[in-house]
């Protein structure tokens, strides 16, 4: 069985490909009007986000497996990350 911190750098590496999908989706839209135009600019609002959400959940799972990470790298404003993802599933 494998040790929490060797899970790390998997979740880093699922949440850098996700930040590669939002980039690749968002730079096909000008403006916030953009997402409601068209069914199609529906449908990427919905997949970023998805992704903006998986990116949130897995800085929480960091944080629960090793709290310590996180403060290492003070300069990443984790917090607001998670707080992305709790403003898209729970509004608040």
């Amino acid at each position: 069985m494998s040790e929490p911190n060797d899970l790390i750098p998997d979740i880093l590496h699922n949440i850098n490909d996700s930040i590669k999908l939002v980039e690749q989706r968002i730079s096909k839209i000008s403006s916030a009007v953009d997402f409601m135009k068209e069914p199609e600019g529906v449908k990427l609002l919905d997949s970023i986000s998805m992704r903006l959400q998986f990116i949130g959940e897995s800085v929480r799972k960091i944080e629960k497996t090793d709290q310590s990470f996180l403060l290492r790298y003070p300069e990443i404003e984790w917090y607001k990350i998670i707080n992305i993802r709790n403003f898209i599933s729970h509004h608040y």
